[in-house]
């Protein structure tokens, strides 16, 4: 999704997220994708649009999807009920996605 840096990838499916990849972004975001079938990257720099990993069904997945998760960012989760910093996660990733 963005330019950044693999902090940490999981190779093994050991249940849960399965296998998956931690990307801390030049723009201060970390997301993580789940489930993945393969691992393509486990440390160092990568641009938007490298192919990271393949879409999957490890971990507790029942059908083959990416779980894409959105883990922190400055001045975005802040403060509020659930609902509120929902809508705040959603409106960032909305705005990357254009």
């Amino acid at each position: 999704t963005q330019s950044g840096t693999i902090v940490s990838a999981s190779t093994t499916d050991t249940g849960l997220c399965g296998l998956s990849i931690n990307l801390a972004a030049d723009s201060g975001v970390t997301f993580r994708y789940c489930h993945l079938d393969e691992v393509f990257v486990t440390g160092g720099p990568v641009e938007a649009g490298d192919v990271i990993g393949l879409n999957g069904k490890t971990g507790n997945a029942n059908s083959p999807h990416v779980h894409f998760v959105y883990l922190d960012a400055p001045n975005v989760t802040g403060a509020g009920t659930a609902t509120q910093k929902s809508e705040k996660v959603n409106a960032y990733i909305d705005g990357l996605c254009l």
